[in-house]
């Protein structure tokens, strides 16, 4: 769920249900992915066109959770 957006940055709230690890792996961390997809408009007009150019683009995030439980707070760049 997009939380809150303001030109290039964005907040997102994931809720993650993993599943139980074998007994050999319970001390490895924890890795999510998703892609998110947006479209970028380049507000800068070149001057032979008139409309802004719009594409579509989708980036493929993967996080390395520390902890289960509790509140985990994660800042990622792009």
């Amino acid at each position: 769920i997009v939380v809150w957006r303001k030109s290039n940055k964005a907040v997102l709230k994931l809720k993650i249900t993993p599943y139980a690890p074998p007994e050999d792996k319970k001390d490895e961390p924890i890795i999510v992915g998703f892609v998110m997809q947006f479209e970028y408009v380049n507000t800068l007009a070149i001057v032979d066109q008139n409309n802004p150019q719009k594409v579509d683009l989708k980036l493929q995030l993967f996080l390395k959770l520390d902890k289960l439980g509790g509140s985990l707070v994660k800042k990622v760049e792009i």
